[in-house]
């Protein structure tokens, strides 16, 4: 197992523990995101991918580093607006989750390998990045993540804001047919 970053001395035990649940709560989850494009509508695979991110993200609140519980944060938030029916489940929203799940994939690694720096394999060439490079991966599949919801979330308020307007104008019309073709008293 990983050693216990600096932030966190004499916590060993607590930190394999939270790594090994965290590693568990990753496993398979790639293929129940993809699963989502067709089962979103499904309580249970929805409900296990939040049980499963809400345990990455309680713990890593905890001791983890600051990008890994915002990384699990976005996707709870995706994951909700799915249950609630907030944003439509579409290919992009996908690799977007795909993309995060990744990005906490490789936070794990760097974590349980004890590394003080990330490594990723570089896109342009495969060559280990390593430093400040290196976190660009997971930044970036978070802050698309985040920009997505925000943009499909958006969207999907400004439509709702639309329909209620036109429904209440629409029952205001009615209202005012009504009142008109009534005789005056």
């Amino acid at each position: 197992m990983g050693r216990v970053p600096e932030m966190v001395p004499g916590m060993t035990e607590m930190w394999n523990a939270l790594l090994a649940e965290w590693k568990h709560c990753l496993d398979g989850m790639e293929q129940q995101i993809l699963r989502l494009e067709v089962r979103h509508r499904e309580r249970e695979p929805l409900a296990e991918l939040e049980s499963r991110i809400r345990r990455v993200k309680r713990g890593a609140a905890f001791v983890g580093p600051p990008v890994l519980t915002r990384i699990a944060h976005a996707m709870e938030t995706a994951f909700r607006a799915i249950r609630e029916q907030r944003v439509e489940v579409r290919a992009e929203l996908i690799d977007h989750l795909l993309a995060a799940a990744e990005a906490l994939g490789g936070c794990l690694r760097y974590l349980e390998g004890g590394l003080r720096e990330p490594v990723f394999l570089r896109e342009e060439d495969g060559e280990p990045a390593i430093g400040p490079e290196a976190e660009a991966p997971w930044d970036r599949a978070v802050r698309q993540l985040e920009e997505y919801l925000e943009r499909s979330l958006s969207l999907a308020r400004e439509a709702a804001e639309r329909k209620r307007a036109a429904d209440s104008g629409a029952a205001g019309g009615a209202e005012q047919a009504a009142c008109a073709a009534e005789p005056p008293p």
